[in-house]
């Protein structure tokens, strides 16, 4: 009978006794002694190695590496302590047992291999309750909350600002918090003259390696800037990107839509390139952390910029949208557009551009407005005016919760919106 394939990542000298006692037990045997957890994901996704066991004083190990070890269907062993173990339990690992009774460590391994989990388990030990308990905050959350994402391309064609104008506009209807999850360019804290120092996704996300997140740590976390209007700040640094798993994403914006009815997430541009499998890469991407924005999304708004450079660049971002293959409801909304860089009737020469390339798609055409750009420029929020960026917004934020649309700006406005023709074949 074949033997099962272990993998073993041990700090210090507990390390020989128990790749001995392992190699000892006629049904197991050490395939590779790791020295990082790189070579463990290299053993499991080689098919070498069924079994996982992991020293939980290694840097890298944390809730998240066990759920993507899991997702390649090993089963997971933790080494820790008897003080810690109550809270490595929640990790969602099949078994935890201590580094120095190597014993212990192969009895857990025999009784995951028979599908009884931890054979130390006591009334404490239950599964990391972020990756448990997930399915039944969406089920809940998806029947009130409506998740929505700011999404566009490269050449700042103004993704957040139409965030932030779009959430202040929500926040006048239902309460709404909006999440800086651009890791490429976290600006959020800076436009809305928030504290540089306030916590935000970055400890968001430690608190979700260690299995610890949940809604309450997101209302501790968030800054109210105004009536109804909460905010996530992003990430501190740029540099810090990979800090975000797509584990720990994916649970932050899933616990943010239990905690509010309307959840904006301001979200990076990506570079184009294919995006793999959830669990198949390491380190994360930037473009894997805006497609799972994406995947998890209610309704995707697609921001370019209103110049020929910004239309061609919003064709490959559609094109990209495409091959995730994904059914949700989007809406095109082209920034900054005037007569300068769009001709003497701009809506028109941009929804006749885009016609090519998303027949049937809605298109929002957002006129320049320098008031955008003054208001910024003191922290504040653009005011909804007659014939402004922000009235636009206001508009197709009422739409997209289903209220009646504000018809008082006469037929001016109404050419702002416009539902791009099918082509004729």
């Amino acid at each position: 009978m074949s033997k099962v394939g272990v993998a073993i990542l041990a700090i210090g000298e507990a390390e020989g006794a128990l790749v001995a006692a392992i190699d000892r037990d006629p049904e197991l045997s050490v395939i590779r002694r790791c020295a990082d957890v790189a070579e463990v994901y290299a053993a499991i996704r080689a098919g070498i190695a069924s079994v996982a066991v992991i020293d939980t004083h290694d840097p890298d190990v944390d809730a998240g590496m066990v759920a993507e070890v899991k997702q390649s269907h090993a089963m997971v062993i933790l080494l820790a302590g008897l003080t810690n173990a109550a809270e490595f339990k929640t990790w969602g690992a099949d078994g935890v047992a201590q580094p120095a009774a190597p014993a212990s460590v192969v009895e857990s391994i025999h009784a995951a291999l028979r599908g009884q989990g931890d054979t130390d388990a006591d009334a404490t030990h239950q599964p990391a309750p972020a990756l448990v308990s997930q399915t039944s905050l969406q089920e809940t959350s998806e029947k009130t909350s409506k998740l929505i994402a700011v999404w566009g391309t490269s050449g700042a064609p103004g993704r957040s600002s139409v965030a932030m104008m779009l959430a202040a506009s929500l926040s006048e209807h239902q309460a709404t918090l909006l999440i800086d999850a651009d890791t490429a360019n976290p600006s959020l804290t800076t436009m809305l003259s928030l504290d540089s120092d306030a916590v935000g996704m970055g400890a968001l996300a430690r608190l979700a390696h260690r299995g610890q997140l949940t809604p309450a740590e997101i209302t501790r976390t968030v800054t109210s800037v105004g009536p109804q209007w909460d905010v996530i700040p992003g990430l501190s640094s740029p540099q810090r990107f990979r800090e975000l798993s797509i584990l720990s994403l994916h649970q932050i914006l899933t616990h943010a839509k239990s905690c509010a009815p309307l959840v904006v997430v301001d979200c990076a541009s990506g570079s184009g390139d294919p995006v793999e499998g959830e669990g198949e890469r390491r380190p994360t991407t930037r473009d894997e952390q805006v497609g799972e924005v994406l995947r998890m999304a209610d309704h995707v708004v697609l921001v370019g910029r209103g110049d020929v450079l910004g239309i061609e660049r919003l064709e490959h971002a559609y094109a990209w949208w495409k091959d995730l293959a994904l059914d949700t409801p989007m809406t095109f909304l082209v920034n900054r557009v005037s007569a300068l860089t769009a001709g003497a009737r701009p809506a028109n020469a941009v929804a006749q551009s885009l016609t090519p390339i998303a027949a049937g798609q809605q298109v929002w055409v957002i006129p320049e407005d320098q008031r955008v750009a003054a208001a910024l420029l003191h922290a504040a929020v653009p005011t909804v005016t007659k014939n402004g960026a922000a009235h636009t917004i206001s508009r197709l934020a009422a739409e997209l919760i289903g209220e009646d649309e504000d018809t008082s700006a006469g037929p001016q406005q109404k050419s702002w919106k416009h539902t791009l023709r099918q082509r004729r074949s």
